[in-house]
């Protein structure tokens, strides 16, 4: 199996901002994908956001008594709401992959690190402490990742 490159290794630091570059770090193992997705889901918030002012449109020209345009507006709405879902679903397929990618490099570094440390830190540690540490851990990244 060939291993995936990791972000820079720097020494750990404490606090919120330095995590969350680390993380990024991870998911911009893809940046084609990372910044896909991001792409995609600026283009469906701004569909989205169209349609509250197409029902507008529709509700006052009703009003007014103007229905000549309304199977056009009303097909225009339909197909924004079509357009935001499949980029919904694109993005959301996008930031899967990013994740698992950013996980699969991250479990990765985790079993290279498990590898190095001493004897004495294994004779310390219980195999199960260790283990559900490991996976809770990376369990709670994922689903961070993931969403």
């Amino acid at each position: 199996m060939t291993a995936l490159p990791t972000p820079d290794r720097q020494a750990p630091a404490s606090g919120m901002g330095s995590t969350l570059r680390r993380l990024a770090g991870y998911l911009l193992l893809r940046p084609v994908v990372s910044f896909g997705a991001l792409a995609l889901l600026v283009v469906a918030l701004i569909a989205q956001s169209l349609q509250p002012l197409l029902f507008g449109r529709a509700v006052n020209d009703v009003a007014e008594g103007r229905t000549d345009g309304l199977t056009d507006q009303a097909l225009l709405i339909v197909v924004l709401a079509l357009v935001t879902w499949v980029l919904r679903w694109a993005a959301a397929n996008l930031v899967a992959i990013a994740a698992q990618t950013a996980m699969r490099a991250l479990r990765q570094e985790l079993f290279e690190k498990m590898q190095t440390l001493s004897l004495g830190f294994h004779q310390q540690r219980s195999v199960g402490e260790l283990m559900s540490r490991i996976t809770n851990d990376t369990e709670v990244i994922n689903t961070f990742l993931s969403s």
